[in-house]
């Protein structure tokens, strides 16, 4: 029976050795959280080109959308990175 408590075995399972909780398991950890910003930010401007483009074309409704889902995309990961 492991002595780690369900949440602390997923903290030492994201780097070697799986079973003890070290200092490389949270660099890991924070590695992690800093690509999905990065990851959150490329989207957002997926969806900001769609907006555009969407104002190209004529329709206002749909870039409304896509222009308001990009922004709260993009302050979410702004939110990451500073958190992080």
């Amino acid at each position: 029976m492991s002595k780690l408590s369900k949440k602390q075995r997923k903290i030492a399972r994201a780097a070697m050795p799986f079973d003890k909780i070290t200092g490389e398991d949270f660099k890991m950890l924070k590695a992690k959280k800093s690509k999905k910003a990065e990851k959150l930010y490329k989207k957002s401007q997926k969806v900001a080109y769609k907006g555009r483009k969407a104002v190209d074309e004529g329709r206002e409704k749909r870039a409304n959308r896509k222009l308001k889902r990009a922004a709260r995309l993009e302050s979410r990961s702004i939110k990451l990175e500073e958190k992080y």
